[in-house]
């Protein structure tokens, strides 16, 4: 795709809130065992899956439109381009599609506020960029579905440093924030390596997971991607939203005293588990029951 002027979601810089999504926080490296990229290793059921170690993660989409302020151009109307560029700490990625959590044209019992923010009006700078649309993978990988991935908070956006910039109530909105758009992008762009576009939208939701982390507060996340049509045109009678299902952080430990860890939580170790043995079903897809899977009881929606 040729390189257009557009506003683009990168690490490290300032939330963007839209209509349609939100901009990702910076990743930074994760002190984990996930391993670099390798062939796939086997799972529960014998399910392969195939890590990957800060692979970037592309997406780009429209939202909206404007009129061209200047230029030969001036006076037209031109949809809005956003490209998010992240890079996921840690991904995982298997043959097939995880299941479902609610059906593809649920209906949310609530209401939704639209936010239009022009990004204009932010202090972002628009530049040129290369519009890229990428999972992680750049060969035919029959891997080709995201089951996880694990991001950690740069030191700016941890915890201490909010307190002290007397900023608590933005400390759950940055692993929202993280959330939301890396999951966005990350179902997205499978979305469209099958196909799918704003024109040819989904026939069947794109489900993956998230896992955000300060070191020692985390939170945990799914996203179902229902729909593409975000251009002006084709959301015009769309009914379907994309959802995702939240917790609040909590700590995996109180402190650490040299070799010791006090206070160990045993509920978050056990939720990192059970995100990890979640897996395609080949009848219906079920939201839980059998140990391993994620039951949407335990997250909120967001």
């Amino acid at each position: 795709m040729a390189a257009a002027r557009c506003w683009r979601l990168a690490p490290c810089g300032p939330s963007l809130h839209t209509a349609a999504e939100a901009a990702p926080a910076a990743t930074k490296q994760f002190e984990g065992s996930m391993g670099t990229p390798t062939a796939p290793v086997a799972r529960p059921r014998d399910i392969p899956l195939r890590p990957d170690y800060k692979r970037p993660v592309h997406f780009y989409w429209l939202r909206g439109e404007e009129v061209v302020p200047r230029g030969y151009r001036k006076g037209r109307i031109d949809p809005v381009r956003y490209q998010i560029d992240d890079k996921p700490n840690n991904q995982i990625r298997i043959p097939k599609q995880l299941p479902e959590f609610v059906p593809l044209d649920y209906s949310v019992p609530i209401e939704i506020p639209v936010m239009k923010c022009s990004p204009d009006k932010l202090p972002l700078f628009k530049r040129q960029y290369e519009n890229n649309i990428f999972v992680g993978s750049r060969t035919a990988d029959p891997c080709c579905y995201g089951h996880t991935q694990f991001h950690l908070l740069p030191d700016k956006l941890k915890r201490e440093k909010l307190l002290k910039q007397n900023r608590a109530d933005q400390i759950e909105v940055v692993f929202r924030a993280n959330a939301i758009a890396s999951l966005f992008a990350w179902t997205g762009a499978q979305a469209m390596y099958q196909g799918f576009w704003s024109e040819a939208d989904v026939p069947r939701p794109f489900v993956s997971q998230g896992v955000i982390t300060d070191g020692k507060y985390f939170s945990f996340f799914c996203y179902q991607l229902n729909t593409l049509a975000l251009t002006a045109q084709a959301d015009e009678n769309n009914p379907r939203k994309n959802l995702c299902w939240g917790t609040q952080s909590e700590p995996l430990y109180e402190t650490i005293e040299g070799d010791d860890v006090k206070g160990f939580n045993d509920d978050v170790l056990l939720q990192i588990v059970h995100f990890l043995l979640n897996q395609p079903e080949e009848g219906e897809p079920r939201v839980s029951g059998d140990e391993g899977d994620v039951s949407l009881g335990t997250l909120e929606c967001i």
